[in-house]
């Protein structure tokens, strides 16, 4: 009896044991119910407007320390998400801005960014926890210090949705690498500069689709470096007071076909550039209207 006894008190130590080991691997005490949480869905436009969804990613949320994004799916599905340091992206990151989200990126630091892509790609994307998406959610950056978001050369970033806004001074977006537009609204704005500006030879601007705006105090959009291309979409800007600034300054600038430059000095009366350079203060690239032809009405009365 008494050898019984004492084996049921070692069976009994050793599953104690056993449990405890359990436990400092796994991080769960003994008592802790587990209970299986799936992630939600999250549902996306790529670049062709497709829907796609994706299910293992990270939720964006405030902090006010500075932030890395890797390699992976980072998604923006709250409003009033708040980051008050610097964003660095240094690998391929994909971003999805849902419905109703506004994620905030403020710092006020000189000689720095507010949001950076450095030896990285960011892919931006419009997004929604349903299959419905909309398309309105945000992502807004500054720093009154200094550049807003920077592309440094060998980076790139593709907008394929969403509301992309960068503002600071002297730069609201400073590109040295690849800027894409394919949809979506991007906006660039400066108190003291350039709303949009390519800083490199290298630097590439390539508007395909969706809407960019662009305001500063010097210019609109300074592409006196690189290239600045506009297949598609629709493109506003605006240039300072001062004599000699304007809204678009570049050397190497190409319209695709069916693609239209006007200008105007009010902002209210636009004319038709033929070329691809303006001194105006307001300029508006757009797509040619659609002729319509081979259309007969026919009248027909009607006597009461």
């Amino acid at each position: 009896m008494k050898q019984k006894m004492k084996l049921r008190r070692k069976v009994i130590s050793y599953v104690l044991a056993l449990v405890m080991v359990l436990s400092t691997f796994t991080g769960i005490m003994p008592g802790t119910s587990l209970t299986a949480q799936a992630a939600t869905t999250v549902y996306y436009l790529d670049a062709n407007g497709t829907t796609k969804s994706i299910s293992d990613y990270t939720s964006v949320s405030s902090s006010n320390s500075a932030v890395t994004w890797g390699s992976g799916w980072y998604v923006v599905s709250a409003n009033d998400m708040s980051i008050n340091n610097l964003i660095t992206v240094n690998s391929e990151a994909n971003l999805i801005l849902c419905d109703d989200a506004t994620l905030t990126v403020s710092r006020s630091i000189s000689n720095d960014y507010a949001f950076k892509v450095a030896n990285g790609t960011l892919n931006i994307y419009a997004g929604s926890t349903s299959k419905t998406i909309n398309g309105n959610g945000k992502m807004n950056v500054s720093n009154p210090l200094h550049y807003g978001i920077g592309i440094q050369s060998g980076s790139s970033v593709t907008v394929n949705g969403g509301t992309v806004n960068g503002s600071g001074s002297p730069l609201g977006i400073e590109n040295k690498g690849i800027f894409t537009v394919n949809g979506g609204t991007v906006i660039g704005s400066s108190s003291n500069g350039s709303g949009i500006q390519n800083t490199e030879k290298n630097s590439t601007i390539i508007v395909n689709g969706g809407k960019v705006t662009a305001t500063g105090t010097n210019f609109g959009i300074e592409a006196y470096y690189g290239n600045f291309t506009v297949n598609g979409g629709e493109i506003t800007a605006r240039g300072g007071e001062d004599s000699g600034n304007k809204a678009l300054r570049g050397n190497n600038v190409t319209l695709g076909t069916g693609m239209e430059l006007y200008e105007s000095d009010d902002g209210s009366t636009y004319t038709l550039v033929n070329g691809t350079t303006s001194s105006k203060k307001y300029i508006q690239i757009k797509p040619k209207p659609v002729a319509v032809t081979g259309v007969t009405l026919n009248k027909t009365e009607t006597t009461l």
